[in-house]
C-alpha cells in the first residue's frame, strides 16, 4: 500500500486520497454546470455521503459552496462560466486546493505500470 502511494505520487504529483477528492469535486463541478440535479443527487453522483460532506470539501477546495458555484453557471449559455463582470468566457477554477509539498494537478490519469 505505501508502495503505490509512493508511486502514484511521484508520478501524478499527489497522493491518492488527495487525486480522488479532486476528481469527486470536478466531478461535482461538472454536474452543478450541466445538470439540474439537486444538491443532494449531485453531491451521491460525484462519490460524496452526503451534501453537506460536499458542502465543506467544495468550500475549502473553491471558496464557495455547491449552491452558489451553481448560481455563476446559471442564465449563460450553454452553462458557460463568466468573467469577472459577468460576461461569458470566464474560466472555470481550479478543482483542487494543493496542500503543503504536493503539486496541482486537473486530472493525472496514473499508468497501468507501477
Amino acid at each position: 500500500e505505501r508502495t503505490f502511494a509512493r508511486r502514484f505520487a511521484a508520478r501524478t504529483g499527489t497522493s491518492p486520497g488527495a487525486w480522488l477528492r479532486a476528481e469527486r469535486i470536478a466531478a461535482a463541478q461538472r454536474l452543478l454546470e450541466e445538470t439540474a440535479l439537486p444538491v443532494d443527487a449531485v453531491a451521491a453522483r460525484a462519490g460524496f455521503g452526503t451534501s453537506a460532506a460536499l458542502r465543506i470539501r467544495m468550500k475549502a477546495a473553491l471558496g464557495t459552496t455547491p449552491s452558489a458555484y451553481r448560481r455563476r453557471f446559471r442564465g449563460v449559455p450553454g452553462g458557460a462560466a463568466t468573467g469577472p463582470s459577468g460576461e461569458p468566457g470566464g474560466t472555470r477554477p481550479a478543482a483542487t486546493r494543493v496542500r503543503a509539498g504536493a503539486q496541482p494537478s486537473t486530472s493525472p490519469q496514473p499508468s497501468a505500470r507501477a
